[in-house]
């Protein structure tokens, strides 16, 4: 019988953030409502505008949400989670109440 670890914070919190960063990932379209109340405007026009948009979007986020930068962000929680932690053993050895 093989037993795996259990995921780490890391590992939990780098899938969360990574599945967010797909999420504002995908590519925008405009809502059957405003392109109800924007008939007017020519397709090509919205589409291009789409086009130029998505693109920008695609780009700012493989700048902002590296995998390297969700890592690190990742890190920095379970960093804040192990502090969190030690203050709690801390105040339970004081008498106090800790969080855990």
């Amino acid at each position: 019988m093989s037993h795996t670890a259990p995921p780490t914070i890391i590992s939990l919190k780098t899938s969360f953030l990574s599945a967010q960063t797909r999420a504002l990932s995908n590519l925008l379209h405009p809502s059957r409502a405003w392109q109800t109340t924007n008939e007017e405007l020519p397709d090509k026009a919205v589409n291009d505008v789409m086009a130029k948009l998505n693109n920008r979007v695609l780009q700012h986020c493989k700048r902002v949400y590296a995998p390297q930068a969700t890592r690190h962000v990742a890190e920095q929680i379970e960093a804040l989670y192990i502090s969190s932690s030690y203050e709690s053993l801390e105040l339970e050895g004081m008498g106090g109440m800790g969080k855990g």
